[in-house]
């Protein structure tokens, strides 16, 4: 009977044992767990802390860009009327000032005869008459197509008005240049021309000129002779 009391005794204490070992097992397993779960969410919230504060950076980006573009001051280009004034401004034929308004599309160098040409056919064209006159010499003389010959800035005016009020389409398909000395050259050119009348009826007509252009002090070529109808002097 003490046998078996004791051996009893040596089967408690060894279940005992064993539970307690158990548990303490168990302990350390879930203790083991939990600290790869507090792991685990530490490191999510610091990837949220980064995504978070790559998101501020994004948006300070984005509202400085936004600024910048407000903020951006272009420099507006200069109009066709203002580089016309500023080239211009400093030339003047003899008797007569050149004064530029601004009707014309695009920059001439009157200093080239060619271009001073093509001035004045898109003055004429614009229906420009004050931009047209000055460029004519203070001694130009004018041929209509009958032959007439016109003499005077006031005259010629009057002829330069009746064509600037139709606005007529010309165009210059030919020419030759013949410089005569410094400030002289007898130029040649083919044209054509579409218009309205004033009653509305067509206009097509095509010719060739016979002028002497004469360079100003400033070195501005200006009509001296204009002669548009010389093609019908040898039609006869």
């Amino acid at each position: 009977m003490t046998f078996m009391k004791k051996l009893t005794k040596i089967l408690m204490t060894v279940t005992l044992s064993v539970f307690i070992l158990t548990s303490c097992n168990n302990s350390g397993s879930n203790k083991t767990t939990n600290q790869g779960l507090e792991l685990e969410k530490k490191e999510l919230d610091l990837k949220q802390k980064e995504l978070e504060l790559k998101e501020k950076q994004l948006a300070f980006g984005s509202a400085q860009n936004a600024n910048e573009k407000k903020t951006t001051v272009s420099t507006p280009k200069q109009t066709t009327s203002q580089q016309q004034n500023t080239h211009s401004s400093s030339s003047s034929q003899v008797g007569l000032p050149v004064s530029i308004s601004p009707l014309t599309k695009q920059n001439f160098d009157r200093t080239n005869p060619d271009e001073a040409d093509e001035y004045f056919m898109d003055c004429i064209r614009e229906g420009n008459l004050k931009n047209a006159m000055t460029c004519f010499d203070q001694e130009a003389v004018y041929m209509d197509k009958d032959g007439n010959t016109i003499r005077g800035l006031d005259n010629i005016e009057k002829v330069m008005a009746n064509l600037c009020n139709m606005k007529p389409d010309i165009k210059i398909y030919k020419h030759k240049n013949i410089p005569v000395g410094n400030d002289l050259i007898y130029r040649l050119d083919k044209w054509t021309m579409t218009a309205t009348d004033p009653q509305g009826n067509p206009i097509k007509m095509q010719g060739a000129s016979a002028h002497i252009m004469r360079k100003n002090a400033d070195g501005v070529w200006l009509w001296l002779v204009d002669n548009p109808f010389a093609a019908l002097f040898f039609a006869d």
